[in-house]
């Protein structure tokens, strides 16, 4: 059960209201400097110096949502109080009723005594419901009622017992799709949505993968109690071209099992076991076709997919392509880019003039045939040239045929 439910966590909430009084920053232990991070810390200080009691912290896995909680807490009012956890995927709804909201002595069998649910044993403090997503739908409507009530009752009680806690949940579901699957109170939905925060993926802030790998191999060297750890530049370029679908998460693990095994101070390629890519190769090797290749298309399009990583941000490109701004620029200019959608969309860079346009269509067409452009753009454009060549020698024989 403890592994599952983790009551006043003291240490932890006590060690970042000191780090947060030291450094006079509310959320200077969420690490971050991509502007999509400076948004989302700016509004968690905003959020956490008001009396607000409830909050939505939206986020794929492994973003550090658990992080963010027990910062918000250590920021705010109610910091003296305390900060209580649950896992809401981690238990059947019948015993995380009983966790939640307690029993009373005779309410069911074995249940011998009285007990406080975690709702009331957080009281002048905050409950952080994780995976919020996955709780019962009878469930959701008991909590309802204490996010508007601010009131519930024990399982076989008949008092209504008053609480002063402040609710932060966290999911990585799509609560607003589980509504409209019915598998989500779209009431108990409104009450949370108060006030959201979304904490974006690792790979759209790919500006933080060189500081959030750096700070994991000091910090695991001093827990290990290891030479200082530095990364190798082709580590670091390894790191930063991995797509961490574990997120943060996935590069914490990572950096630790690279510090343990490393046999010198400097981590290196070689150090690193990242899933789908081979530990041995500093980037993606590309395989030189028999017909040779397009180099210049080739230079485009991973000109285009580090743009559209990075949302149109130079510094960030550059570093992913090991050039610097100087020379991503002189790049944009040479195959007529532009960066502005993909700073605002996240989609790929518009090309400039028609005819490259009519050159990318021709090349999803023959992507959409079942030729995967991201795992060989050079192979997927030969195939559009071939067929588009194909269609005009049709075209022509029709129309000799015609005229005859």
């Amino acid at each position: 059960m403890e592994a599952v439910v983790t009551e006043t966590n003291v240490d932890p909430i006590a060690r970042l209201i000191d780090f947060a009084d030291r450094e006079h920053d509310a959320f200077a232990c969420v690490v971050g400097s991509s502007p999509q991070m400076l948004r989302a810390k700016a509004l968690l200080a905003r959020i956490a110096s008001t009396r607000a009691s409830t909050v939505l912290i939206t986020g794929e896995s492994g973003t550090g949502k658990d992080l963010v909680a027990k910062a918000m807490h250590a920021c705010s009012q109610r910091r003296g109080g305390p900060f209580v956890n649950v896992t809401c995927s981690a238990l059947p709804a019948h015993l995380l009723e009983s966790e939640l909201f307690g029993h009373e002595r005779g309410a069911f069998t074995d249940a011998k005594a009285r007990k406080l649910g975690l709702v009331e044993q957080a009281d002048g403090g905050t409950l952080f419901l994780d995976e919020m997503g996955e709780m019962d739908l009878l469930l959701q409507a008991k909590l309802l009622r204490v996010l508007e009530d601010k009131t519930f009752r024990r399982i076989g009680g008949t008092v209504d017992l008053r609480v002063d806690v402040r609710v932060v949940a966290a999911t990585h579901v799509d609560l607003r799709a589980a509504v409209a699957e019915r598998r989500f109170r779209e009431d108990l939905y409104y009450r949370l949505a108060v006030l959201t925060v979304h904490l974006p993926a690792l790979r759209e802030r790919c500006g933080d993968i060189r500081e959030l790998a750096s700070l994991f191999a000091q910090r695991f060297a001093r827990e290990f109690g290891s030479p200082a750890r530095v990364i190798a530049p082709a580590a670091m370029r390894m790191l930063e071209h991995h797509a961490w679908r574990g997120n943060v998460r996935e590069l914490k693990n990572t950096i630790e099992r690279a510090v343990l095994l490393a046999r010198g101070p400097v981590l290196d390629v070689g150090d690193l076991e990242l899933e789908g890519m081979a530990s041995t190769d500093a980037a993606p090797s590309i395989r030189l076709p028999e017909r040779g290749i397009d180099l210049a298309e080739l230079e485009r399009s991973l000109v285009m997919q580090a743009l559209t990583r990075c949302h149109g941000n130079l510094t960030h490109a550059a570093r992913l392509l090991g050039l610097n701004r100087d020379q991503v620029r002189y790049r944009i200019e040479k195959f007529r880019l532009s960066p502005e959608r993909g700073r605002s969309g996240g989609c790929e860079p518009q090309m400039c003039d028609r005819p490259a346009r009519h050159e990318a269509e021709r090349v999803q067409q023959a992507v959409g045939r079942g030729h995967p452009l991201d795992a060989d753009p050079v192979r997927a454009r030969e195939l559009a040239d071939l067929e588009h060549g194909g269609q005009e020698h049709r075209g022509r024989d029709r129309a000799g045929r015609d005229e005859q």
